[in-house]
């Protein structure tokens, strides 16, 4: 145990060390996530939204599946999912595939196309945008790019119940929203309300142009923001902006469905394989947990320091002891005494061998006969009669010798039971 000190002094530290690294990372759980995500719980993160809405008891869960099976009508929430602009395809026939990819980024086609046949049977879209994405046109809207970033007020746009008690607000817009002229009768010359699309949010100080719209679309609905940092934990707190999304989030809210606050294209996709792990925390990290396993076995595996050889004093008072007892039982005439001292040692050892609590020798006897093992109850009876007797020198070694041999063929088969001593 003394040679293996340094070994588990090492194993100790890295255990703790492992501890405080997982405690420290639990209590910075907010940022791992991505911006607009419910989970990170950072100045651009949006948890502090998603706890709003379970307070107002409102039924919000995350959604770690992609949107291309979209079952039921729920209200689905997407915040800033476009992520970085993605990058063209080095390749020039890379395939369709990978042009589709490269031209709608994170919410592919087959998404698309599930979402807006959901939105037609009656399910809720709200989609807070970070910057011109296909997905608008799929809609019917347009994007214009704000100038710059700085603070601007919003203001309702008419009374209505998604700002019934939102008086104005103050956040920083990405941009813009627009009905496309693809999309309005006789090449734009319509109103856009005559398409189903009602301003929401408005920008006095921007020619009063629409940062939120309400389109209706089938039997469903669709409420599209460009000021996304609106939702984020720094600006939820700022004017009206908490109660605009409560009542946002209630009154979109289908009757009987769930608000989903969509996750999977913040990287949350809910897989717990290996590779997963890796893609997610690294694989340097899956790598050095294997390599520590490996050294520590290996580790294990040897003594530290030379062995320690037995002492020469210890063993010489050993023997002494021995020499001197066996002298005081021959001069003494002990010689019953030591006979009995032999036998009951040895009814001890087979006892622990057949795994009986019996300190008799006839009990013990019959348990061994009852395990199998007649040779050895067949001994043990045959030295046991011999304590009565009257033994000399001779027959003292002869019963001793005959003790020995029993004891090592019981120790043949299996090792007696710990703690059973020798006389």
């Amino acid at each position: 145990m003394r040679d293996r000190l340094p070994l588990l002094a090492l194993a100790l530290a890295l255990v703790v060390g492992t501890l405080a690294v997982l405690v420290l990372r639990a209590s910075s759980r907010g940022e791992f996530a991505e911006a607009f995500s419910s989970y990170r719980s950072e100045p651009d993160g949006a948890r502090a939204l998603f706890l709003l809405a379970q307070q107002a008891g409102l039924p919000v869960e995350r959604r770690h599946v992609d949107l291309e099976a979209i079952e039921g009508e729920p209200e689905l929430v997407l915040l800033g999912v476009e992520g970085d602009a993605p990058e063209k395809e080095d390749e020039p026939d890379a395939g369709a595939g990978a042009l589709d990819r490269w031209e709608r980024g994170r919410v592919g086609r087959y998404e698309t196309e599930a979402i807006l046949k959901a939105v037609d049977r009656g399910a809720t879209l709200i989609y807070a945008v970070t910057r011109d994405h296909p997905f608008l046109a799929d809609l019917g809207l347009a994007f214009t790019p704000a100038p710059d970033h700085l603070s601007r007020t919003l203001t309702p746009f008419s009374p209505s119940p998604l700002t019934a008690d939102v008086a104005t607000l103050q956040t920083r817009i990405s941009g813009y929203l627009s009905v496309a002229a693809a999309s309005l009768p006789d090449g734009g010359a319509a109103d856009a309300a005559q398409v189903g699309a009602l301003p929401v949010l408005i920008d006095r100080h921007g020619d009063d142009r629409a940062v939120a719209l309400l389109l209706k679309r089938g039997k469903g609905r669709v409420l599209a923001i460009s000021a996304p940092t609106m939702a984020s934990n720094r600006e939820l707190a700022q004017g009206d902006a908490a109660r605009f999304w409560l009542d946002a989030l209630q009154d979109l809210a289908p009757p009987h469905g769930h608000i989903e606050f969509d996750e999977y294209h913040h990287g949350f996709t809910g897989e717990r394989s290996v590779m997963a792990y890796a893609a997610r925390y690294g694989l340097p990290w899956a790598i050095a947990q294997g390599l520590f396993a490996l050294v520590l076995w290996m580790l294990a595996m040897r003594r530290f320091g030379a062995v320690q050889a037995l002492r020469e004093r210890t063993q010489r008072a050993t023997a002494d002891y021995l020499l001197a007892m066996a002298r005081i039982y021959r001069l003494g005439g002990h010689r019953q005494h030591a006979a009995a001292a032999l036998v009951r040692g040895t009814t001890r050892a087979l006892a622990g061998f057949s795994r009986s609590r019996a300190r008799e020798a006839k009990a013990v006897v019959e348990s061994l006969e009852a395990a199998g093992h007649p040779e050895l109850a067949r001994e043990l009876r045959k030295i046991s009669r011999q304590t009565g007797a009257e033994l000399d020198e001779g027959a003292l070694l002869r019963l001793a010798e005959s003790a020995a041999k029993l004891r090592a063929a019981a120790a043949d088969h299996v090792q007696p039971s710990p703690g059973e001593n020798d006389p």
